[in-house]
């Protein structure tokens, strides 16, 4: 593909993401045990001050073994409760196992004492895998599964293949979901991309493996080793394993650099790995700098792909972006050949953002159904901040496909905000045509009658259950189902 060369991003930017993906890839690594992070000259670094309250518990004997478990689980800091339990953890033999598993599970049930059993069979994982991996399959529930991943991901550090091999037995090859398969090939990436990436190809599921996929790519930006992972994908056979492995591979790398990662996709000859990499690199880049990803989109627009991608950029910059900078988005699509579409994909964190302003911009929407639909994402995210507004606005509005289709997100969002029934009933009577308001009804009574809703809707059932018994211009077969609908024993 002839792309026009993009510029670099600016160095804030890359310093910001570069940052934000090391505290974030090193909690995924290191589960809980937080990094060492960036600090002024004028105060230590955490770790800093940490190592030096350490260096003043040592002692005659010069062994730091007076941050006992006992101090380290009263610490009420988490970030240092967190490293100091990960420093403790690691230096511990595989005879001392039993008995800081035993006084963790002495615990009272909580978050931080999952993430502690959690750290710790990682760490007997290390020591003896096998070990590890059969208690964790003795454990029941989600954390039974999260300590199986732990198991597997420390063991892995040793033998790789035992320890894979083992998790695919018991997760019909990854298609049994399993928590952490991507930290697992992580674990083996560090040592070994090449088998990582060939572990990854086992697992069946398309979407596990784009997700695990991120664990192996992670390993290879702390090692700054992306070219090289990027080689053995291409070595891949399957194509649209290529494909999906190419995608993640370059919406990570995206994130932080430009030059280098664009110098790669211009070297890949296939034509729809080219594609898939270039729809990473513009994801990846648009999450640090939507402008930058946009406007070079919009630059390229002649090109369907780049065409196609600015809705991509469009929305990772929109996703990021303040309430304030919303406004930073829609002046740089308002002049584009696709404006219509960009802001369209943009229109839930637009009404998040501006409730008002999002309904004033579909207001002008000429097209019924595009009017209408996304009419009714306003109003949902309205509703749910300033519901007196949105209920004024629903009131008002004049064509009833665009009325009509809003009723399901008014209806919701009045269970929610624990409307009287009465209220939400009201608003059928703005329907003239007899057969809107029976649709209207059925949306009602579908809205009232789901699962997730029905904790919340007992009343308004039975309102809209005496509504459809007595009014008057209801069909009788309409009536019958409706009533059936609502009142199911009867």
């Amino acid at each position: 593909m002839d792309w026009k060369r993009v510029l670099p991003l600016p160095v804030a930017t890359i310093v910001a993401g570069s940052f934000g993906y090391y505290f974030g890839s090193q909690i995924e690594h290191q589960a809980n045990e937080p990094p060492e992070t960036i600090a002024s000259s004028e105060s230590p670094k955490p770790i800093q001050a940490l190592e030096e309250r350490n260096a003043v518990d040592k002692n005659e004997s010069g062994e730091n073994r007076s941050l006992t478990l006992d101090r380290i689980l009263d610490e009420k800091e988490g970030l240092e409760r967190g490293y100091l339990f990960g420093q403790y953890v690691n230096n511990l033999e595989l005879s001392e196992i039993p008995e800081t598993l035993e006084q963790i599970e002495s615990m009272k049930p909580s978050p931080r004492k999952v993430r502690f059993i959690s750290v710790l069979i990682r760490r007997w994982g290390e020591l003896a895998g096998q070990e590890a991996f059969q208690f964790a399959m003795g454990q029941k529930g989600r954390n039974g599964l999260s300590y199986l991943s732990y198991a597997v991901e420390g063991w892995a550090k040793n033998e790789p293949v035992e320890a894979w091999d083992s998790l695919m037995d018991v997760t019909n090859s990854g298609a049994k979901y399993t928590p952490r398969i991507g930290s697992v090939l992580g674990s083996i990436a560090r040592d070994n991309l090449e088998l990582a990436v060939a572990f990854a190809q086992d697992l069946k599921d398309p979407r596990m493996q784009r997700s695990s996929f991120q664990g192996i790519v992670n390993a290879a930006s702390e090692k700054g080793e992306y070219k090289p992972l990027l080689d053995q994908v291409l070595g891949i056979e399957n194509l649209k394993h290529q494909e999906n492995l190419v995608e993640a591979l370059f919406t990570n790398w995206g994130q932080y650099e430009s030059d280098l990662p664009f110098d790669a996709l211009e070297s890949i000859q296939d034509a729809s790995l080219s594609e898939s990499a270039m729809r990473g690199f513009i994801k990846g880049w648009a999450t640090n700098d939507g402008q930058g990803a946009l406007e070079y989109t919009l630059d390229n627009a002649a090109d369907p792909l780049m065409k196609k991608l600015s809705l991509t950029a469009v929305a990772e910059w929109a996703r990021y972006s303040s309430a304030e900078e919303m406004n930073d988005i829609l002046q740089t699509i308002g002049s584009a050949e696709n404006s219509k579409e960009l802001t369209e994909s943009i229109i839930h964190p637009l009404a998040q953002a501006d409730p008002e302003g999002a309904i004033q911009w579909v207001a002008n929407i000429e097209d019924v159904e595009s009017k209408a639909t996304n009419t009714a994402y306003v109003l949902y995210h309205w509703g749910r901040t300033d519901p007196d507004s949105a209920k004024a606005y629903y009131r008002n509005v004049q064509e009833e496909k665009v009325r009509i289709t809003s009723t399901y997100a008014m209806t919701y969002n009045a269970m929610q905000n624990g409307d009287p029934s009465t209220e939400t009933i009201e608003l059928l009577t703005r329907y003239e045509d007899p057969k809107m308001r029976t649709q209207a009804l059925e949306i009602m009574a579908y809205a009232a009658t789901q699962p997730k809703n029905r904790e919340k809707s007992q009343a308004l059932r039975s309102s809209l259950l005496v509504y459809a018994e007595n009014v008057e211009d209801l069909p009788d077969k309409k009536r019958e189902s409706i009533i059936a609908k609502l009142n199911p024993e009867q």
